[in-house]
């Protein structure tokens, strides 16, 4: 039987639909989706999802069949594309994949790890913790550790602050959260740190635009980092700006500028000119995330509202990144299977800024106190 099988990618809006639809007619082929947004019936025009017309022009699958509300997986989706791939080569006919959904293409290249599915009482248990705990309880919990900082915490109890209480840790590896880091990076998922940035109402300080791939020496570059909104998060309080594109420039050379009235450790900022016009900003409700790219500039004006805004920042990447340069950055396996073995683990806490996470905060903050915590 004949196993070809045709992978077409490509970014938005580059005719790969046209020449699929061409290829399909020339070579007797169905089309299968290959891109992660592109599955969702709610977003056929923010995904660029084929027309009615183009989908009558020859056979597609796996195209807005999901719900947005639904969760959905690389996982979910290999096991889908391949029982597509058997059905349309035992027709005699040639598999097109297309889309812009890198993950995707790597996965039925390559394979992905098999993990356990996460069992609905596990589910259940994290969801329970945060009704327990709740977004005010949050609240109020960091705002009492702003004012009053732990007097026996060597280092900054902000910075990798997930190795210190095992509720800050739990928001961390929220399911829905770590679903959509998985879509982006893979199932083996390692937490290099959770910081926690709260800006005091009517405040001075802003953050610089800046990359976080600058401060650690990784390869490949990505990591993700995850900002989670504990307050709502708006252009008046402050709330973090992306520069599109410019994670395609690769590594931007910063310089430190010791801003007093940055947030950043030592004022670190891309050397390039921004274009206000071009810049997005990144509005929450809280409880919402974002997810950006380690490459993509960013920073946030100061906060002038009457109530502090608050947001944690945590990084994914996926297990196969390797550390180049730098002190030693540890990690969490927040899912998935750690086959590379590239970093020292981090013990998850289990207690609530005690003598046993206070420790093991030390050890891995040490490191990088000298760098004044902006390892690089």
């Amino acid at each position: 039987m004949n196993r070809k099988i045709i992978l077409l990618s490509g970014p938005t809006a580059s005719g790969k639909t046209k020449l699929a639809i061409y290829l399909a007619k020339k070579i007797n082929g169905e089309i299968i989706n290959a891109d992660s947004m592109q599955v969702y019936k709610d977003f056929q025009i923010l995904s660029s999802r084929p027309s009615k017309n183009e989908l009558r022009l020859a056979k597609h699958h796996l195209y807005g069949f999901q719900s947005s509300g639904a969760l959905f997986s690389t996982g979910k989706w290999l096991k889908l594309v391949k029982n597509k791939i058997d059905s349309i080569i035992k027709k005699g006919k040639v598999p097109i994949l297309v889309g812009g959904t890198g993950l995707y293409f790597k996965a039925i290249t390559d394979g992905i790890s098999k993990i356990p599915n996460i069992k609905p009482s596990d589910r259940g248990r994290i969801r329970n913790l945060h009704k327990r705990i709740g977004q005010q309880k949050f609240y109020e919990k960091l705002i009492k550790l702003y004012q009053n900082p732990p007097k026996n915490i060597k280092h900054p109890w902000n910075l990798q602050a997930h190795l210190l209480a095992n509720w800050i840790y739990e928001l961390c590896i929220s399911p829905l959260l770590l679903d959509a880091v998985e879509n982006v990076i893979g199932p083996n998922i390692l937490i290099q740190s959770a910081d926690i940035f709260i800006k005091p109402a009517k405040g001075k300080n802003h953050i610089n635009w800046h990359q976080d791939a600058n401060y650690w020496g990784l390869n490949p570059y990505e990591l993700v980092t995850g900002w989670i909104a504990l307050t709502d998060v708006n252009l008046d309080n402050g709330c973090m700006n992306y520069l599109p594109k410019s994670h395609l420039q690769n590594k931007i050379e910063h310089i430190e500028t010791f801003d007093k009235k940055s947030d950043l450790t030592r004022g670190q900022e891309v050397k390039i000119d921004i274009n206000n016009k071009e810049v997005v900003p990144v509005i929450l409700k809280k409880g919402q995330a974002a997810l950006h790219h380690c490459l993509l500039a960013h920073g946030s004006g100061p906060n002038l509202t009457e109530f502090p805004r608050i947001g944690i920042a945590v990084r994914y990447l996926p297990t196969y990144v390797k550390q180049t340069k730098g002190p030693p950055i540890s990690m969490i396996l927040a899912r998935g299977i750690d086959e590379y073995k590239n970093f020292k683990m981090d013990k998850i806490p289990q207690g609530d800024f005690d003598a046993e996470t206070i420790a093991e905060h030390d050890l891995a903050s040490s490191p990088h106190a000298p760098s004044n915590y902006a390892t690089s």
